[in-house]
């Protein structure tokens, strides 16, 4: 019985990654890639750029990347101190409300709406974000 207890929870914790990473590219594919491009263009580029300056960092290529990274950019003490990685999921609950998960971060304007969300977020995750 314990052998069979201990298997299940290594099996658990082995497998708990695999799950989040599943959940976090089918989210991705939910959203509307031309549609969060719209998205983008609406809500984020008059303070971010694909590629380079503008007053928020560049945001092409941003999955993956850590928070406060890029160089050359200007960030907040807040970002700076969040040690955030920009995942699906993280970016997603930073959209959401950006001031309440970042304490201190510049970024004023929310994401309110989970499509839009999704949609911009696939876009960020897109072959046309890579330009």
């Amino acid at each position: 019985m314990r052998r069979v207890f201990a298997t299940t929870v290594a099996l658990s914790v082995l497998m708990a990654p695999l799950m989040v990473v599943g959940q976090t590219r089918g989210d991705v594919a939910k959203g509307d890639v031309g549609r969060g491009e719209e998205v983008f263009e609406e809500r984020c580029a008059s303070c971010h750029v694909r590629a380079g300056g503008g007053q928020g960092p560049p945001l092409v290529g941003v999955l993956g990347r850590k928070s406060a990274s890029v160089p050359g950019a200007v960030y907040s003490k807040g970002l700076k101190a969040s040690n955030l990685s920009w995942t699906p999921a993280e970016l997603d609950r930073f959209l959401t409300q950006p001031m309440a998960r970042v304490s201190g971060t510049a970024m004023p304007l929310a994401v309110p709406n989970a499509k839009d969300r999704a949609d911009l977020i696939a876009f960020f995750a897109s072959k046309d974000n890579k330009r």
